[in-house]
């Protein structure tokens, strides 16, 4: 009787959820325990830049714990985040903020799209890091815009302006010390802000760094051996996922997780470590190699 009795109200609880804000393709958002809060979900998938999206076990973990460590390191130099704290392997607490349409994207040198769109050859010289404004508009090739135009559409101010060019060269001279400082020398990172209206009642908003930084949406060199590591790799067929690349940059920053850190997703982190293990192996028979 006592079961019959309980099991209405067990089944009841396990259908419930939190109600859920947005889903992307690599993310979801769902409503916060705490007033103002949402909780950041990643997902194992990946999109390319032809708008596929490949399914990648694991890449949520790696992508939150990423996200975290950077997000943590911009708060330690005064730069606001929405970040609050890590919830679990693929979860984070963050603060709800108005996404404004557009990323910031920093080149510190030229190469790639980049390169193509000015007509020059890769890692020509250039005097300066460059700040490109680029809409978030999927499936549309001309994404970038001025100032002006957002200023027109009083999308942000020209203070808003100038504050995200002046918080994003902040942000840049901090990554380009930590990536120098694991071996990897950046070439071009993007990022996302957001308006926290709660900050403060009595002024204006205050624009937080958002969304997430991860491998995904960087492009590293490895200083010893030149290499660009693309997370997507181009050919005739298209893109294809290099996957030991994403691993690469996760593990020079130590957020690949082990074993001890898991509780409900075995499966995934067995897949993540053998994954390491073999990187780890790779890069051990390259040395042995030079050393022959």
């Amino acid at each position: 009787m006592a079961i019959r009795f309980l099991s209405p109200w067990l089944d009841h609880k396990k259908k419930s959820r939190r109600p859920q804000i947005f889903e992307g393709v690599t993310k979801k958002l769902f409503q916060g325990a705490d007033p103002g809060t949402y909780v950041l979900n990643f997902k194992d998938y990946i999109e390319s830049k032809d708008y596929k999206i490949h399914p990648f076990p694991g890449k949520g973990a790696m992508a939150n714990k990423f996200s975290e460590t950077m997000m943590s390191r911009f708060e330690e130099v005064h730069v606001a985040t929405h970040f609050i704290k890590r919830l679990n392997m693929s979860e984070q607490a963050v603060k709800a903020v108005e996404m404004l349409p557009f990323r910031v994207v920093t080149h510190n040198q030229a190469v790639g799209d980049f390169a193509a769109r000015l007509g020059i050859e890769e890692f020509s010289i250039m005097e300066r890091p460059v700040i490109e404004l680029h809409m978030k508009l999927r499936h549309q090739k001309d994404k970038i815009v001025t100032a002006m135009h957002l200023d027109a559409l009083n999308w942000v101010r020209q203070h808003e302006i100038d504050y995200l060019y002046f918080i994003v060269g902040r942000i840049n001279d901090n990554l380009l010390g930590q990536f120098q400082g694991v071996g990897l020398k950046l070439l071009s990172f993007s990022l996302e802000f957001g308006r926290d209206y709660r900050a403060n009642m009595l002024e204006e908003s205050l624009i937080l760094v958002a969304d997430e930084l991860s491998p995904e949406n960087l492009l590293v060199q490895d200083v010893e051996t030149g290499k660009v590591l693309t997370i997507f790799e181009e050919d005739e067929t298209g893109f294809t996922l290099n996957i030991a690349n994403y691993l690469e940059i996760a593990k020079r920053f130590g957020v690949i997780p082990t074993a001890s850190e898991v509780e409900e997703t075995p499966s995934k982190v067995s897949w993540l470590l053998m994954m390491k293990e073999r990187l780890e192996n790779g890069n051990a028979s390259k040395r042995n190699k030079n050393i022959d």
